[in-house]
């Protein structure tokens, strides 16, 4: 742990960062603690195999540094030596649901689900995957349906794996998303019958959801 110059340092690299705005709020609130002397933590760098070093968690520290000019170019980091990329990718979704800043948007919490699923991390050491359940007790941030809808959206071809191995169909998810969204459209409950049908296997689910001449409501 050191002081570094924050040109030395790769801010930018949308690889290493878990969300996909900064709050300028967050920014403003840092920048006052500073300037009033506040002990703030260090924020997290890592140096990789090309020779550079990159912010991997602390990114809103980092521009409440460079907000307040030249004299406070440098910030106090923690160099992380020996991570992959895959590592340094994940360190901060990681710290993020530790004790960072919330991941409130559905745009953010799906950029860390991706980057979470694009290193590996949806899988156990001898490539199985794991359950939505396992993946979401991992995941603090979202629970295991809307894990299994992202994965439907993002990943399908892991999602009919997980499908396959688990029992838990990509296509229900994506049946009760449809039921959903024509209720909410509608105002009318979708028919009991059709509630079990939607529930049936693969394609004949799909089909139904999306058919709009096959939906049957009950009587008000």
């Amino acid at each position: 742990r050191r002081l570094y110059l924050l040109e030395d340092i790769q801010i930018d690299e949308p690889r290493f960062q878990s969300r996909n705005d900064i709050s300028g709020e967050a920014v403003e609130t840092y920048a006052q603690s500073y300037e009033n002397g506040a002990d703030m933590p260090p924020v997290d760098i890592a140096l990789l195999d090309d020779g550079r070093l990159y912010l991997i968690d602390g990114f809103h520290r980092c521009r409440a540094r460079m907000r307040m000019g030249a004299a406070w170019g440098f910030i106090d980091a923690v160099l992380h030596k020996n991570l992959s990329e895959a590592d340094a990718r994940f360190f901060s979704i990681k710290e993020n649901m530790k004790n960072g800043l919330p991941l409130r948007s559905r745009r953010d919490r799906e950029k860390a689900f991706a980057i979470y699923v694009e290193t590996g991390r949806c899988r156990y050491p001898n490539g199985m995957l794991k359950s939505y359940r396992e993946i979401a007790e991992e995941l603090t941030f979202l629970g295991k349906d809307t894990a299994r809808r992202y994965m439907s959206s993002l990943f399908p071809e892991i999602a009919r794996q997980l499908s396959n191995r688990y029992g838990e169909p990509e296509a229900e998810a994506a049946a009760d998303e449809n039921r959903r969204s024509e209720v909410k459209r509608t105002g009318r409950p979708v028919a009991p019958s059709l509630l079990k049908s939607l529930k049936r296997t693969g394609e004949r689910a799909a089909a139904i959801a999306t058919d709009e001449s096959a939906l049957l409501y009950e009587r008000q």
